[in-house]
């Protein structure tokens, strides 16, 4: 395979395939021209550096059993952490901090490591059970991928052997991998003690079907939001105020009020979660009444949720580490 041809081929000569800090300016660029589901996006960097489409999962022993496409998808993860691109309905786009200077931009380092390589941990080629000791002092250069990689790994393992007997030490050592891995996210600040490992899908606000009859019911009398002060009817506050208002209830501590508890802790994907649920819920019930004195109402509701989906959703709980999926 040649990689002559391409217009940005920004690797060493002799390599195959260009490691994942050098695809990082050209998906930055390429990423500029709009949003692009991943496999375009995929293949219109490949065609940008020469790679051609047939090769792009070849593997390469010689380097460690690399391909383009484990060193695309490890940069675009790097990416998505740092928020230089953001993922959304299944799409990729450039962050609007970074578009008009994609091609200069400073772009954070990210680690190396040898794509495909055994010690590319969460793949099957990992050696069970895991030495915890040696683990604990790898996990802070592991990348979120990896990270969730090991974590569904041990899931995986935990599952096979459930219930079986003697396997006691491998149940342990299964959950002890788990454990160790969501420390990490928690210490990067990806997870709170009261945060699940996963991923939330952001609500929608698309109202199909009803009059809106319930929507009174589904209006706390006093609920946590409400307790705030978040309004959004004739004399609420401006946007600035509302959001800072909505912050305040992601980040700090709620008013105790009746269903509290279930709103999870500060800072957590389920508080995140149950504020934007209630919101696009209002939401939805205020356009199945297809009454305009809501029309106002309906367009802050909106613009509070897409505040919260940009500050506080995209680039943690938005899939940018959720488990990874082998189709690309």
């Amino acid at each position: 395979m040649s990689a002559a041809g391409g217009r940005n081929r920004g690797w060493a000569l002799g390599r195959h395939v260009p490691r994942a800090s050098e695809l990082l300016r050209v998906i930055l660029t390429v990423a500029a021209q709009g949003p692009l589901a991943r496999k375009n996006l995929r293949k219109l960097v490949a065609r940008e550096v020469g790679i051609r489409t047939k090769d792009m999962s070849t593997r390469h022993e010689n380097e460690g059993g690399a391909s383009f496409n484990d060193s695309f998808h490890h940069a675009i993860q790097h990416l998505i952490n740092e928020k230089m691109v953001v993922l959304f309905d299944k799409k990729l786009s450039i962050a609007a901090s970074v578009r008009d200077k994609a091609r200069t931009v400073r772009i954070p380092q990210m680690p190396d490591y040898r794509i495909g390589s055994s010690n590319m941990p969460g793949s099957s080629r990992v050696s069970w059970p895991v030495n915890i000791q040696k683990l604990e002092t790898q996990l802070p250069a592991y990348t979120i991928e990896q990270l969730l990689l090991t974590y569904q790994a041990a899931e995986t393992r935990f599952t096979e052997f459930k219930g079986k007997e003697k396997a006691l030490g491998k149940l342990i050592n299964a959950l002890a991998v788990q454990g160790h891995v969501r420390q990490e996210l928690i210490r990067r600040g990806l997870l709170t003690e009261d945060d699940e490992v996963g991923e939330f899908r952001w609500p929608t606000t698309t109202a199909n079907g009803g009059n809106g009859a319930l929507f009174l019911k589904e209006l706390p009398t006093i609920g946590p939001l409400k307790a705030l002060g978040y309004e959004v009817g004739k004399g609420a506050p401006g946007p600035a105020q509302r959001h800072q208002l909505l912050t305040k209830a992601f980040l700090q501590d709620l008013p105790e009020v009746q269903g509290v508890e279930e709103w999870g802790g500060n800072n957590s994907s389920r508080r995140l979660q149950k504020i934007a649920e209630s919101i696009a819920a209002f939401t939805r019930n205020a356009k199945r009444r297809k009454n305009t004195s809501w029309d106002d109402a309906i367009v802050r509701w909106e613009n509070d949720l897409e505040y919260l989906r940009v500050k506080h959703y995209v680039g943690r709980f938005d899939g940018a580490w959720a488990f990874p999926t082998t189709t690309v």
